[in-house]
């Protein structure tokens, strides 16, 4: 079972987000608490490790998260995505590639997040496919995955302008004086954001 919103809170300067759980029979012998938190049911499947399969066009990235191996995320990938758990990219059957295009073609997506499994048996099985999904976060685990290039390639084609993203890569943005800027504004945002609660919270008690 996961939640439709995903919901997070902050207890002692520490972030908590609530994913995916399993569940047994006992847990849904009363609806009415179904009835009160709508949810997305699914049916629990056994997994040697999951994919998130990035589609930039007609390139198709696959990268594994070897969920499996740490404790913390053997339901959900998500409870350690920025902890222990390896991600590196692999090399999908293709057949399954071509499944993948396809099925992205007929939804007339360009682009697109894939989550997947493959299961012990060496079966994949797709989840779902967001048209918004995330995959920075991969590269910044793993540097040498060059997710951002493939980005940048993937806009100039769209917009068929010739390029050259070679020397693009997450890293680089990170030590680029452009990003410390970002960054400093971005603090002086939240604290300027801060000040304007704190004082509207002022106001509203004179």
């Amino acid at each position: 079972m996961k939640p439709y919103n995903q919901n997070t809170w902050v207890t002692n300067g520490r972030h908590f987000t609530q994913h995916a759980v399993v569940l047994d029979k006992e847990d849904l012998a009363n609806d009415r608490p179904l009835r009160n938190c709508p949810a997305i049911y699914q049916e629990y499947s056994e997994k040697s490790y999951e994919l998130r399969v990035v589609v930039f066009g007609d390139v198709v990235r696959a990268i594994k998260l070897d969920s499996q191996s740490v404790d913390t995320a053997l339901v959900d990938w998500r409870d350690d995505y920025m902890g222990r758990m390896a991600v590196v990219e692999v090399n999908l059957p293709e057949d399954v590639e071509a499944k993948i295009l396809k099925f992205m073609r007929s939804l007339d997506l360009a682009f697109g997040c894939l989550d997947m499994i493959c299961a012990p048996d060496g079966t994949y099985m797709f989840l779902e496919v967001n048209e918004q999904g995330q995959f920075l976060w991969l590269e910044d685990k793993n540097p040498q995955l060059d997710l951002l290039r493939s980005f940048i390639d993937f806009l100039f084609i769209e917009a068929r302008i010739e390029h050259d993203a070679g020397h693009v890569s997450l890293s680089r943005y990170y030590a680029d004086s452009a990003h410390r800027v970002d960054t400093d504004f971005a603090l002086l945002r939240r604290k300027i954001r801060a000040r304007v609660r704190t004082e509207e919270g002022i106001l509203s008690r004179v």
